[in-house]
């Protein structure tokens, strides 16, 4: 079985490789020309089938790599830079707390007090208190407002303190929002 695996698996691996290898090169730089990308997103399955077929055609070599350090090395490597990869926050998705910031503010007031678990009235009320909000419209959105004066405040705006249950204060003392 692992001959009929072979004829087959082996050629795989290595021609979707080759389509691989071509079109990362062409996407690194940014040459954008044709079907490269549905290409390399789709022929990439075709590969992960290849070698996974390959290894099971080649069992006896292919475990024998783990006994070795210099091939624990770089599979290790290999592994540690995938974990990164995919785990690690991106410098293109920014502060979690500042995303949540900004999308509490493209909701309605009436969503915050759901979740809140308050009236809505009550929460207007103490954002125009705080001089953050100004309007008697539920349907509104807190960042409507903001935008306006997010020059002005762009520090206050960083530190918006911001908590589901009313008047509790934080470990620095300082008295949260909502």
């Amino acid at each position: 079985m692992s001959v009929k695996m072979k004829s087959w698996a082996t050629p795989l691996a290595a021609g979707t490789f080759v389509i691989l290898a071509v079109t990362s090169i062409l996407m690194f730089f940014k040459i954008n020309i044709g079907y490269i990308k549905p290409v390399h997103e789709w022929l990439s399955w075709a590969m992960v089938i290849g070698v996974v077929f390959h290894a099971i055609a080649n069992w006896k070599p292919f475990i024998s790599y783990f006994s070795k350090k210099p091939s624990l090395s770089i599979i290790g490597a290999g592994l540690i830079i995938t974990m990164l990869s995919v785990f690690m926050p991106s410098a293109n998705d920014g502060n979690p707390g500042m995303k949540m910031i900004k999308a509490l503010g493209t909701v309605k007031i009436e969503t915050i007090a759901d979740i809140a678990g308050q009236n809505s009235d009550a929460i207007v009320t103490k954002l125009e208190q705080k001089g953050i909000f100004r309007s008697r419209d539920i349907h509104d959105h807190p960042g409507d407002c903001c935008n306006e004066r997010k020059k002005r405040e762009r520090n206050s705006m960083g530190h918006f303190p911001i908590t589901l249950s009313s008047g509790e204060k934080d470990d620095n003392n300082k008295k949260h929002l909502l």
